[in-house]
């Protein structure tokens, strides 16, 4: 083989081995010489999250959870909850599976963010479906996300027994563009 020929197989793998790093969502500067290519598949994200979040719709990490709703028009933590691991912004999705027993009031489920209700964030019911909502949020490495469900219930003092109203259930996904 020529010299010429063996410049040619190489420019045309750094140019292959440049092509495939883009594709791994690292970006490879044109003055990248062939030995700096090692470093830049080094940082090519494997697994876990992305470097930068962004919103998407790749779940990254997810909650979920039932309970009935006994306390009249009380609200009760349903035990939802996820710890954000990252920085970044993230496209919330959340949902509320509500059943009656009775109806009598319409329940709703909250988003909250480190136990404060979150605006725009409750979902309500007019009827026993299944509702979900989505919002972009930024957050911070240690946030807490939590769900917190509102609905009905009666006792009767005659009995002592609880007519639960309604249970809800819900869910949390965080997403990311992955």
């Amino acid at each position: 083989m020529s010299v010429q020929t063996e410049i040619n197989r190489l420019s045309s793998a750094k140019t292959a081995i440049a092509s495939a790093i883009t594709a791994k969502g690292v970006s490879v500067p044109s003055t990248t010489k062939i030995d700096g290519m090692a470093a830049l598949i080094e940082s090519i994200p494997t697994g876990g999250l992305p470097s930068v979040i962004t919103p998407g719709d790749t779940p990254v990490l997810w909650a979920e959870k039932g309970m009935g709703i006994t306390a009249q028009g009380g609200g009760q933590d349903i035990s939802v909850s996820m710890t954000i691991s990252k920085s970044g912004t993230y496209r919330i999705k959340y949902w509320a599976i509500f059943t009656a027993t009775a109806m009598s009031s319409s329940p709703k489920m909250e988003l909250r963010k480190n136990n404060t209700a979150v605006t725009g964030g409750t979902i309500t019911n007019g009827g026993q479906v299944a509702r979900q909502c989505s919002l972009d949020m930024t957050l911070t490495a240690g946030d807490v996300l939590s769900l917190r469900g509102y609905g009905s219930a009666e006792y009767n003092y005659s009995t002592g027994a609880t007519t639960i109203y309604y249970a809800i259930g819900g869910g949390l996904v965080a997403c990311a563009n992955v």
